[in-house]
């Protein structure tokens, strides 16, 4: 492994609110107690199976912190609109919960939260997709 790749993966630990304490990362918050990655794992892990474990934790601990996760894939075909778009559209009435379902997007990517029983915090975009 390249220094550049172990020092990614470092900072994604930190990042993850981890501490080193000379055999590996650990968790030290109520959010991530449960949080271990050994050094051997940082050094030998494959690039496909970090990154999968890596991304659940994120996951993980950005839902403990009552942050919303954008974790879905959404289609380029999918009907897409910006927050301001949607809702001036609401607005107007050209969609009611009767019509369909949406989803909060960011990053092209969207979350679990639908958009009439949420609000759109951190959001950029939204799915729709129609009964």
């Amino acid at each position: 492994m390249n220094s550049i790749v172990k020092n990614n993966r470092t900072q994604q630990c930190v990042d993850l609110e981890m501490f080193f304490d000379g055999n590996g990362f650990y968790g030290q918050s109520e959010y991530n107690k449960d949080f271990n990655i050994h050094s051997i794992d940082i050094a030998f892990m494959e690039d496909e199976a970090w990154d999968k474990m890596i991304t659940k934790m994120t996951a993980i601990l950005r839902e403990r912190k009552g942050v919303r996760v954008y974790n879905k894939p959404v289609r380029s075909k999918d009907h897409i609109m910006t927050v301001k778009d949607w809702e001036q559209e609401v607005e107007y009435g050209s969609f009611t919960n009767d019509d369909g379902n949406g989803y909060w997007m960011k990053d092209g990517l969207a979350c679990r939260d639908e958009v009439f029983s949420s609000e759109p915090l951190d959001a950029t975009h939204m799915v729709w997709y129609n009964k």
